[in-house]
């Protein structure tokens, strides 16, 4: 306790020093994805960024509570371009952005492509009849490693052996006019799979500035509020951008992944009743692989088969098809700076009852109805340079509550923070959640959040954040009640078209079950610490490099300290105009999995991806990109790794009897 009580004061007191010797600009950050430190579904990620970056800025909205759905605006400069509405009038021509002084050349130039001023449906309709044209991409990718596991073998059993080709295979097709209607076709086929077995998913979606501003039918997102009781999908976690914290209110979205689970399949609609009334409604009725055993008489949900496989004779046969139904609305109110939304959600799965596993200890196995109707309401405000918002939401109409609070504040032109409080009762429990929390089961817990960015000069930043937890009930590898604390620091030093330096600390104080074969377990308490420089030299036009060094340590409360290390030298260029190539060679050493390193890798499109790497190896990926005549694009990667600890890589019948790994990427696109 000691320990962590001297590695809370330096952390505090290093905060204080940077805050008091550096003189400070406010602006918000853009996602980055290696900053998440989690296990994620990439392409769903992917499709959240891009869905941003299409979203368009209603310039000429009154109401800040529109303006605050982008990160590329703060408060200062909404504040700043209401006032001029108000003064003069709404804004029809990009000159016009220009007579407010607290947006930058650099600022205008940042939004001006997401910017829409205001088109009324009969011009839209005119746009589409006399402008726009119908357009069409085409996309396939292939996927294929060059050694092959235990399953593609001839001495493995029947009902083990994979039926179907080793390569994965991504297609997608997308019809679309102008942004006003988009259709898409998706299908996946995993190594080993049949072509007939992989998902086919569809997507179209119709956008009008009427009434109906929105229309999906087909596989889709949905969100309500900040979370609590509905967020399908990927849910952007913690971050050193601490303006992620806050959740982007009610939506829908389409959903173009090639994942078969993590999404909503019927219709949705977005509606506008009144100025001041929004309507947002859903109906889905999907499939899904589970888990599933049967006990008195009841059919229990295990788990949802998250991984999807479907390669051989076995797992065929084990795959279980549960029913599931999910059926909500929400209803927003707005005006001037204050919206607030009262949510409903049915979640029915055809099951008896589903069935909470404590794998650590079957004493704290749960079970809860199937069919569930929570309901929640939120709101957002804004004073000044403050957005306060928050939920109030129950998993099953009255019972089991989950809260969140927040205030998202420019302090001024070079400093944001944020707070955000969360409490999740012992009797919330539902899996549509997708709310901020430090567990993914979002119950018995509670937790304080705080976050800064703060311009210290000219061409540094200070990103922060602290996190403190508590568990009042037993959950995954924790048999008693247990609370921690997480705390970050990153100083970024940058300038324009320069050179840019990162260095990051961070510390993790938590607990878990010690190592052993005991009925009930002591809790140890684990601490981490992370140490990250990133070295960025873009030393002509066409060429930068990108170097990163991380140290990781952890020592426990009875367990023997681990530690583990990457370095990694990163380049980026161009030959020509045709050819563009990223190139990475990489060692590590994380001998044991709690020192594993996650690391953000480039990829082919729809699949860049967030890899963790243990035990002691090297590793080296090259991607090439390239534009031929007639709008055909090629990208080619091959990655190697191998590893100097190991003999074999995988289990079962994904074993691979070799220390080096090969994969190899071809994707073919082109438009029409």
């Amino acid at each position: 306790m000691s320990n962590i009580k001297l590695n809370f004061k330096l952390y505090l007191l290093t905060g204080v020093l940077i805050l008091k010797l550096s003189p400070c600009c406010s602006q918000n950050d853009s996602i980055q994805v290696e900053n998440l430190g989690i296990e994620t579904e990439n392409t769903d990620i992917q499709d959240q960024v891009q869905e941003l970056i299409k979203t368009k800025i209603k310039i000429n909205s009154k109401n800040k509570i529109d303006l605050m759905q982008t990160p590329l605006l703060n408060l200062i400069q909404i504040n700043a371009i209401i006032d001029h509405i108000y003064n003069y009038g709404n804004i029809s021509h990009p000159c016009e952005l220009q007579q407010i002084t607290e947006l930058s050349m650099e600022d205008i130039n940042t939004i001006l492509p997401h910017i829409d001023f205001g088109v009324d449906f009969k011009t839209q309709i005119g746009l589409i009849l006399k402008h726009e044209k119908l357009k069409h991409k085409l996309l396939i990718q292939e996927t294929t490693k060059t050694k092959h596991s235990n399953g593609y073998g001839t001495d493995v059993s029947p009902n083990l052996r994979f039926q179907g080709s080793p390569f994965a295979t991504k297609l997608r097709w997308e019809s679309s006019i102008g942004r006003f209607i988009n259709l898409t076709l998706n299908y996946g086929k995993d190594p080993g799979e049949k072509f007939e077995k992989g998902h086919l998913g569809f997507s179209c979606q119709i956008q009008c500035n009427n009434k109906i501003k929105q229309l999906i039918i087909g596989d889709f997102q949905a969100s309500y509020g900040q979370g609590i009781i509905l967020g399908s999908g990927i849910n952007i976690g913690k971050s050193a951008a601490v303006m992620n914290t806050m959740r982007a209110g009610s939506r829908i979205r389409p959903f173009r992944s090639n994942s078969s689970t993590a999404h909503l399949t019927g219709m949705a609609i977005n509606s506008q009743l009144t100025r001041n009334l929004r309507v947002l409604f859903f109906q889905s009725y999907t499939t899904v692989y589970a888990d599933t055993f049967s006990k008195n008489h009841q059919t229990f949900f295990a788990s949802e088969n998250s991984n999807g496989l479907r390669r051989n004779e076995m797992e065929l046969s084990s795959i279980k098809r549960i029913k599931s139904l999910q059926t909500g609305t929400s209803v927003e109110w707005s005006k001037a700076n204050t919206s607030i939304a009262i949510a409903c959600l049915l979640n029915k799965i055809n099951s008896s009852k589903v069935y909470a596993q404590n794998e650590s200890n079957n004493l704290f196995n749960t079970t809860f109805d199937s069919t569930l109707l929570p309901i929640s309401i939120d709101f957002k405000t804004n004073r000044k340079n403050s957005l306060l918002f928050g939920e109030l939401g129950s998993s099953n109409l009255l019972s089991g509550r989950g809260l969140i609070l927040g205030m998202l504040n420019a302090v001024d032109r070079k400093t944001d923070l944020s707070i955000l409080f969360r409490n999740y009762s012992n009797e919330f429990v539902n899996p549509m959640s997708g709310s901020l929390s430090e567990s993914s089961k979002k119950s018995s817990e509670t937790g304080l959040f705080l976050g800064l960015i703060r311009k210290t000069g000219k061409s540094s930043k200070l990103n922060a954040y602290f996190d403190w937890f508590t568990f009042n009930l037993p959950s995954y590898n924790m048999d008693w009640p247990t609370a921690g604390l997480e705390c970050m620091s990153e100083i970024i030093f940058a300038k324009k078209n320069g050179p840019e330096i990162k260095m990051r600390t961070a510390f993790k104080n938590s607990s878990e079950n010690e190592k052993g074969s005991q009925h009930l377990n002591r809790i140890e308490s684990i601490q981490t610490s992370t140490l990250r420089l990133d070295f960025n030299f873009p030393f002509s036009k066409n060429y930068s490099l990108h170097s990163r060094i991380e140290i990781k340590n952890i020592r426990s409360q009875w367990g023997k300290p681990q530690s583990g290390y990457l370095i990694y030298h990163h380049l980026n260029g161009s030959i020509g105009h045709t050819i563009k190539f990223k190139l990475r060679g990489m060692v590590f050493n994380c001998p044991q999995y709690e020192s594993r390193i996650y690391v953000y890798e480039n990829d082919i499109s729809n699949s860049f991806s967030i890899k963790a790497y243990q035990n002691s190896g090297s590793h080296f990926f090259l991607l090439l990109q390239t534009k031929l005549p007639k709008n055909i694009q090629i990208k080619l990667r091959f990655a190697h790794t191998k590893y100097h600890n190991l003999n074999v890589i995988g289990t079962g019948i994904d074993q691979i009897h070799s220390n080096v790994q090969n994969e190899i990427k071809i994707e073919l696109g082109t438009s029409i």
